[in-house]
């Protein structure tokens, strides 16, 4: 025993024995800490990212729906009317006024415009193109940028279709 009293006096108990329970848990707690820290930042990090992608997949959206919007509607809500031509005024004249009396807008057919629509691969507008009055083919070709974009949105034309109509009403102007 003399020896253990000996070793006593040169280590004294609170030295040999190990960190008290509470000092070990406030290690084991600053680690959980660090973890718990850790992991909400990845949290963090997984959120912005996916905010990040809806904000791109709207960015994109909207910009397809301004896309498609300026196609069925003009730029402006001002109405720029196209330059008639003399010479297809004086076509029109002479085709219908000698059948039905010459009235306001009825100098064309509705088969005029479906000859039209045929020769542009367009026949499953023709339909629509009658529903909303549209079966005059003078009057067509006289309507202003304005009136030819609500023409298309009324009829449902694709944007492909509507490019090629317009360039078709554009490239009849020029021949005349």
């Amino acid at each position: 025993e003399g020896g253990r009293e000996e070793w006593r006096r040169h280590f004294p108990p609170s030295r040999a024995r190990p960190a008290p329970r509470r000092q070990r848990r406030e290690a084991g707690s600053e680690m959980q800490g660090l973890l718990r820290l850790l992991s909400s930042s990845v949290g963090m990090l997984v959120a912005m990212c996916i905010f990040v992608l809806c904000c791109r997949w709207y960015s994109k959206g909207k910009k397809q729906r301004t896309r498609i919007k300026q196609t069925g509607s003009s730029a402006g809500d001002e109405e720029t009317e196209l330059p008639s031509v003399p010479s297809m005024q004086s076509k029109g004249d002479d085709s219908g006024g000698g059948g039905g009396g010459g009235g306001g807008g009825g100098s064309g057919s509705i088969e005029e415009v479906a000859a039209h629509l045929a020769e542009l691969k367009m026949h499953k507008y023709r339909a629509e193109f009658e529903r909303h009055g549209y079966d005059d083919w003078q009057e067509i070709m006289q309507m202003g940028e304005a009136k030819l974009a609500q023409l298309i949105q009324r009829v449902h034309m694709s944007s492909n279709h509507a490019d090629r109509f317009r360039d078709h009403i554009f490239q009849q102007l020029a021949e005349t």
